[in-house]
């Protein structure tokens, strides 16, 4: 790989997962379930479970907007109905009919890593850009009532798209100080201003009922 060349984070998180043990990269895996039905006769049609390592959100947030992760959790979990064009064949009715699909969580996983897709394609400009709108980003993720959550890392993208740097906000078990770790430089960061950023690019969530093990373990 050469350190000179821009990389992806969540990409290379992933590779660098397949190389681990089984046992580290169940930490980070949760199963995703998704659903599709029949809406004139509520026939399920289909479900599939697949793995997940992050849960990637789509910013509708404009560059100059604030964009709350709560609001892309949702959206990323509501029911949504197909296009005419997208209908699905049902088994059932031995036809193509009106459709709805969705997604729930059917195992969560212990650390959740929200991805959040600030790069996208422009078609004015025929290439990629980057959202760099103001995040709004909770301390603690209720969002799951099966499984509350609290931050305890934060990825940073500062740069554009095909360019930029990486550094990393993290919380250590245990310890009530965030700190940024920025390559050899490791600094104390002050206040809650850092979850009002325009540069986050990975939010990394433990889940709250395994905290107090994390702790013990130092």
């Amino acid at each position: 790989m050469s350190v000179y060349k821009q990389q992806d984070a969540v990409e290379w998180f992933e590779k660098i997962l397949n190389v681990l043990s089984p046992e580290a990269t169940e930490v980070y895996k949760g199963t995703l379930r998704r659903t599709l039905r029949c809406l004139p006769n509520s026939h399920t049609d289909s479900q599939k479970d697949s793995n997940f390592y992050s849960i990637p959100l789509s910013i509708n947030a404009e560059k100059d907007g604030e964009f709350k992760v709560v609001d892309g959790l949702e959206d990323f979990f509501q029911t949504t109905k197909f296009e005419e064009d997208d209908w699905w064949y049902c088994d059932e009715c031995g036809e193509k009919k009106d459709t709805e699909i969705r997604f729930n969580i059917q195992k969560y996983p212990t650390v959740l890593i929200l991805h959040l897709k600030r790069f996208y394609f422009d078609y004015f400009q025929m290439g990629y850009q980057k959202n760099s709108c103001q995040m709004d980003i909770p301390l603690e993720l209720e969002f799951f009532q099966d499984c509350p959550y609290v931050l305890y890392a934060i990825i940073n993208h500062r740069g554009v798209y095909g360019g930029g740097h990486y550094d990393a906000y993290i919380k250590p078990p245990g310890n009530d100080h965030w700190y940024c770790f920025d390559d050899s430089r490791v600094t104390e960061i002050t206040g809650n201003g850092f979850l009002k950023g325009y540069w986050n690019y990975n939010l990394l969530f433990i889940c709250n009922y395994c905290i107090f093990s994390l702790s013990r373990v130092r």
